[in-house]
């Protein structure tokens, strides 16, 4: 509980545009969500740019919100909606099956093949089922953080100086 205050005050305490950090932050949120654990990092470091977000922000949020804890069910409630959306159905042991295969130690090669090993209906039910979880949340996470921002942002202009 005290490294996620220690992780919101320093997501606080973060300066620059505040446009840029709530687009890294609702990208980190975004990223959290989707079943994409192994690639995460690299995803952040080359989205990030492109959508001129702020990376230590989008690091933040998605450390917050993909940690081991949330994890499971992230990925449980991909696979209901993935369930519900396509004509596939994927079973939990599937689910487990993808998130200890995300999890192993090993390279990049090894962690894609040990995923391609699972098969396609479980990627597709996932990512689809990851994408409608993390779009609204991803949205939500823009629109707050860049209330947060902005009234920072205020807060230090207003400010008189000593």
């Amino acid at each position: 509980m005290r490294n996620i205050r220690s992780l919101l005050r320093r997501y606080k305490a973060l300066s620059g545009d505040p446009l840029s950090l709530s687009s890294g932050s609702s990208l980190g949120a975004f990223l959290a969500i989707l079943p994409v654990f192994p690639f995460r990092s690299m995803l952040i470091v080359l989205i990030c740019p492109l959508v001129r977000g702020n990376v230590i922000a989008c690091f933040l949020v998605a450390t917050v919100l993909a940690n081991p804890l949330l994890l499971p069910l992230w990925y449980y409630l991909c696979l209901l909606l993935g369930n519900w959306l396509t004509p596939m159905q994927v079973d939990i042991p599937r689910v487990l099956q993808v998130i200890d295969a995300s999890l192993k130690l090993g390279g990049l090669e090894q962690k894609v093949q040990s995923i391609v090993e699972l098969g396609l209906d479980t990627v597709v039910v996932l990512m689809v089922g990851g994408l409608v979880l993390a779009t609204p949340i991803a949205v939500t996470v823009f629109v707050g953080s860049y209330k947060i921002f902005t009234k920072s942002e205020e807060l230090k202009r207003n400010k008189p100086s000593v």
